[in-house]
């Protein structure tokens, strides 16, 4: 365990063991800048090959497969897809509806504890997190960052969040979506 963890309320020992074998993956090609564990819509140079396609005037030299080329007298250059990382936005609502539930932990407490196990999974893997928190505004808003020191800032935030009465869910995601910068 890293030790920027120690001082995290909603990620004690015993959860950070139980989510160490846990892993996100998106269901989608993701684009982004650093290599992780997602295919990329992006194609470029890589490991891993993709296809072929005809050669065309402009085309690097370099790119082109001279086996095709000897096999069907045809230039091809080879097309590669490279693995990248995805940014996650954890959006928790603190409105007064949160404070729903029985027992010891209600709705908000559940979703900061979510939010919390979430944002180690996907840094655990390499990826960005970021987090917003909203009622009938954005009361914080996090960017995606991939360093471990995040979780602290969002442990902080998560245990600063009180409810307050009222929300409004539509305009408060449009206005995360607008702070979002690219596909996440």
């Amino acid at each position: 365990m890293s030790e920027h963890l120690t001082k995290v309320h909603y990620l004690d020992p015993e959860t950070l063991h139980r989510l160490d074998d846990l892993e996100m993956i998106a269901r989608e090609a993701v684009e982004g800048l650093r290599v992780g564990s997602h295919r990329s819509p992006l194609k470029g140079f890589s490991t891993e090959f993709s296809h072929h396609r005809q050669y065309a005037p402009g085309d690097t030299i370099r790119d082109i497969d001279w086996r095709v080329y000897g096999r069907t007298g045809r230039y091809y250059t080879k097309l590669y897809e490279a693995e990248t990382n995805y940014d996650c936005h954890i959006l928790i609502d603190a409105s007064a509806s949160m404070n729903y539930g029985s027992g010891k932990v209600n709705k908000l407490e559940y979703a900061k504890y979510l939010g919390a196990a979430l944002s180690y999974v996907v840094l655990k893997q390499r990826d960005s997190v970021g987090l917003s928190i909203f009622d009938s505004e954005v009361r914080a808003y996090l960017p995606p960052r991939s360093s471990m020191n995040i979780i602290v800032q969002i442990d902080r935030l998560l245990r600063e969040v009180k409810p307050v009465p009222r929300t409004t869910i539509a305009k408060q995601l449009h206005d995360i979506a607008l702070m979002m910068k690219r596909k996440s």
